[in-house]
C-alpha cells in the first residue's frame, strides 16, 4: 500500500518530456519580458532631431584656413561667429538695412538675401585680414550676383577711415516710402512705420519694431528724447540718429483717471503697479478727479513722476 502512495505521489511531481519542455518556454518568455524595458532603448534607435542651438551652430559656423608653420601642413579652424545681434530671427530674407561688410554677422548676410555660401567665402576672407575698404568692393565677391551688389552697394557703411568713401553715396530710398536724402531727412517719431526706422543707421527690424512698441504702450511720444528709453537702444545710436528724428505729430492717447482701472494705469510704462493702485485707493475715498492736478496730492506722486505721467492722463 505505502508503495502505490509513492508511486502515485512521484507521478504528481515528475514532468514528461513534453511538459519540461512547455516549462522552459514559458521561464524563457518570462525572462524575456522582465528583461525587455532595459533592452528597449538599445533596440530602439532615438531619431536624430535638429534642436534649436544646432540649428544656429550651424548657420553661424565659418570656416576659415589656418597655416600650421611648425608642420607646413594647411588645416581648417572652424569658428562659430555667436554674435546676438538685434537682426537675429527679426525680418525676412532680402531686408535692407545698414551694414557694415567687415563685421557683418551670417544672420546680418542672410536676411540682405546672401547666400550661405556667399557668406563663407566672405567670412574666409575676412579672417585672411582681408578688408572691403570701400562699397564697390561688394562687386569682387565672385559668388554675389552683380545685380544683389548693387542693390546692396548703397546700404554699405564701413567703419573707421574707409568710411569717408561713403559720404557721397546717395540715401537709399524704399518706393512708396518718404524719401530720406542726406542730412534733410526728418522722422516723424508718432508717425513713422517700421521701414522707415530702418533708414537710420544702427537701426535695424529689431530695434525698429521695440520703438514702435514702445510709442504704443506710452500713447505717443511727446519729446524726441523718449525713443532714447526704448529697451536696449544704445546711447550711441540715439545719438547719431537723434538729428533726424522730429514729433511734428503729437496725437496722445490718453487715459482718463476716473474710469481707468489698476491694470490700464499699470499697462502704462511710466505707471508701476504700486502707484496704480494709490491712484484709485485716492479716487475711491475722495471721489472722481476734478483735474489731472489732483494725482499731487498722493504722497507717492512728486513732481518728477507728474510731469512724466500727466500728458498721457485726462479727466471726463
Amino acid at each position: 500500500m505505502q508503495t502505490l502512495k509513492n508511486h502515485r505521489l512521484k507521478d504528481y511531481l515528475t514532468f514528461s518530456a513534453r511538459e519540461r519542455r512547455a516549462v522552459l518556454l514559458l521561464l524563457s518568455a518570462i525572462i524575456l519580458f522582465a528583461l525587455l524595458p532595459r533592452l528597449f532603448p538599445f533596440l530602439m534607435k532615438e531619431p536624430s532631431v535638429p534642436t534649436k542651438d544646432s540649428v544656429l551652430e550651424h548657420q553661424f559656423l565659418s570656416a576659415t584656413e589656418l597655416k600650421d608653420t611648425a608642420s607646413g601642413k594647411q588645416k581648417v579652424h572652424f569658428e562659430t561667429r555667436m554674435q546676438q545681434t538685434e537682426f537675429a530671427g527679426s525680418s525676412e530674407p532680402g531686408s535692407l538695412f545698414y551694414f557694415d561688410p567687415n563685421t557683418a554677422t551670417a544672420t546680418q548676410w542672410a536676411q540682405l538675401g546672401v547666400k550661405e555660401k556667399t557668406v563663407q567665402s566672405i567670412f574666409k576672407y575676412v579672417a585672411k585680414g582681408g578688408r572691403f575698404r570701400k562699397p564697390d568692393d561688394l562687386r569682387k565677391v565672385y559668388t554675389l550676383s552683380p545685380s544683389l551688389a548693387e542693390k546692396l552697394i548703397p546700404y554699405v557703411r564701413i567703419a573707421g577711415p574707409a568710411s569717408s568713401t561713403t559720404q557721397n553715396l546717395p540715401e537709399p530710398v524704399n518706393p512708396g516710402k518718404q524719401t530720406l536724402s542726406g542730412r534733410s531727412l526728418k522722422i516723424d517719431i508718432n508717425r513713422a512705420d517700421a521701414a522707415t526706422w530702418m533708414q537710420l543707421e544702427g537701426i535695424g527690424p529689431a530695434f525698429a519694431g521695440r520703438i514702435i512698441r514702445f510709442r504704443e504702450k506710452l500713447g505717443g511720444f511727446i519729446t524726441v528724447e523718449q525713443v532714447q528709453e526704448t529697451y536696449g537702444l544704445p546711447d550711441t545710436t540715439f545719438d547719431r540718429v537723434k538729428q533726424y528724428l522730429v514729433a511734428e505729430s503729437k496725437s496722445i492717447r490718453r487715459i482718463n483717471l476716473n474710469t481707468a482701472t489698476v491694470e490700464e494705469l499699470n499697462a502704462h510704462p511710466y505707471i508701476d503697479n504700486r502707484t496704480a493702485r494709490n491712484i484709485i485707493a485716492y479716487r475711491d475715498q475722495h471721489g472722481a478727479f476734478p483735474e489731472v492736478g489732483a494725482l499731487l496730492r498722493i504722497g507717492s506722486i512728486d513732481e518728477v513722476l507728474f510731469q512724466r505721467i500727466a500728458p498721457y492722463l485726462e479727466v471726463k
